[in-house]
């Protein structure tokens, strides 16, 4: 195993999902490379459609970060024996220091791991999805046992004594990770293996298909015992005097390290398919589900311009969004929302009442169109004001715009033929009559639906467009399709 399990502490993380306002951790993660965590894909496949879900926290420091985006092994998938093949999933989060200058664990490919090799799981135990009180990473060493079949090079099998909270963790030999640790054979009665103390494991040459570089492997065994005694003198002293000026140093700083930490909970994001799985020009529904009141943003980014999804044009930009309520969103302006292979959504969400869009500003806003009066970069400089002053009540995330990836299917329509504005659907009824006339919706705002806290959805017939409709939308604008 390594010489140094703690070297690797900023590296490790947990998949934490937020439950009842209470942290429930799913899984183990660690980084692989900038801005990418790995771990199991059963313990995040549930949450390919709403990345934003769940959350990556790293013990070291503290932090926590929106997950991005999943991306499950091509392969990925559960036979008829029950076990699931190639079961390991990359995520993406945007980092931020200290966690962003922390290193990737080594990995090093084609590595031949003999039967009886001893290997150690650096990670955070947790226990029935707790956290432990370890404030520092704790290592397992059991063994390498072989192949789960003589032809199958990727899974494997070994002893180490883990638990279901540890699904995800990395397997080192003495330099590098060769594995992923994947579960308990005991729930996998099709695999006849003589005892439940074996566990599976996945190889970490499969990282290559989710495109994961090979890194330098880190050889520290045996350091400290190569040095002579005086040399190994000087290093203690350095070391002490070097940790005595660095708390001096760090601890004013300490606040402005507690990033991605922000007292409203996360907000659900849903999909109608998973983000990589349309096919080019496909209608996308995007479902925002909060989990703690605030003011909520949705804007779409593309180069340099900017279009705001949510809250639509021509209505209060300061309206407070309802733990536990929902917002459909479907369209902006006239046109509806299509997966492209570019752009980005914005997520912010305010504790406290304010926006980054002025309310001059708000007044110009195309209600057809919802392109915002002012630059994409204008935008995020605001945002990033917001965070810089406001550290606990601002949550933003930038996730990857649903792709269209995938062919089309043959009895889709044709995206390009049937490109029609939406509108309002046509009443079957006539209304009864009132006394004074009934107001107007707000121009856009026929998309979103809303459930109220018994659950019983309102607006619900708007929630979606007439097909029927003319074409008008601009077609000279870019974020028709995302």
């Amino acid at each position: 195993m390594p010489g140094d399990p703690d070297s690797f502490a900023l590296s490790l993380a947990h998949i934490v999902l937020v439950e009842d306002g209470e942290d429930e951790i799913l899984g183990q993660a660690w980084l692989a490379a900038p801005n990418t965590m790995v771990t199991c894909g059963h313990v995040v496949e549930a949450y390919k459609r709403s990345p934003a879900s769940i959350t990556v926290k790293f013990p070291a420091s503290g932090n926590r970060y929106v997950v991005r985006s999943i991306k499950t092994h091509p392969s990925y998938g559960q036979g008829k024996d029950q076990l699931v093949r190639f079961d390991v999933a990359t995520l993406q989060v945007d980092l931020r220091p200290p966690d962003s200058n922390a290193r990737a664990l080594p990995i090093t490919y084609d590595v031949q791991v003999p039967a009886q090799q001893s290997l150690s799981a650096i990670r955070y135990p947790s226990h029935l999805g707790q956290f432990t009180t370890s404030q520092f990473p704790l290592a397992q060493v059991g063994r390498y046992l072989g192949r789960l079949k003589k032809d199958d090079r990727f899974h494997l099998l070994h002893d180490l004594a883990l638990s279901p909270g540890d699904s995800g963790s990395p397997l080192f030999d003495r330099n590098s990770v060769v594995a992923i640790h994947c579960g308990d054979t005991a729930t996998l009665p099709g695999l006849n293996l003589p005892t439940t103390s074996i566990r599976l494991a996945l190889s970490i040459d499969a990282l290559r298909a989710l495109s994961i570089p090979e890194t330098v492997p880190t050889r520290t065994e045996g350091l400290f015992f190569a040095l002579g005694p005086g040399l190994l003198s000087f290093l203690v002293s350095s070391l002490v005097a070097f940790l005595v000026a660095g708390i001096v140093m760090v601890y004013p700083n300490l606040e402005s390290w507690r990033v991605g930490q922000s007292d409203i909970q996360p907000i659900e994001v849903k999909f109608n398919e998973p983000v990589d799985g349309y096919y080019l020009g496909q209608e996308v529904t995007i479902t925002l589900t909060p989990r703690s009141d605030c003011y909520l943003y949705l804007f779409y980014v593309e180069g340099d311009r900017a279009w705001i999804f949510y809250p639509p044009p021509a209505t209060k930009f300061d309206t407070i969004t309802r733990g536990g309520s929902f917002r459909v969103i479907d369209g902006y302006g006239v046109n509806y929302i299509r997966a492209d292979d570019k752009g980005e959504l914005h997520l912010l969400a305010l504790k406290f009442k304010g926006s980054p869009v002025k309310e001059d500003e708000a007044a110009k806003v195309d209600t057809q169109q919802c392109e915002l009066p002012f630059t994409a970069t204008e935008l995020m400089s605001r945002i990033e004001e917001l965070q810089k002053n406001n550290p606990h009540t601002v949550l933003y995330q930038v996730l990857d715009a649903p792709r269209g990836t995938k062919p089309r299917p043959a009895d889709a329509p044709d995206p390009a033929a049937t490109a029609e504005s939406r509108k309002e659907p046509a009443k079957t009824e006539p209304e009864p009559a009132k006394t004074e006339p009934e107001p107007l919706p707000a121009p856009g705002d026929g998309h979103v639906g809303v459930e109220d806290v018994s659950g019983a959805p309102q607006n619900s017939e708007a929630s979606t467009g007439n097909p029927g409709e003319a074409p008008k939308q601009n077609t000279e604008s870019p974020a028709e399709q995302i």
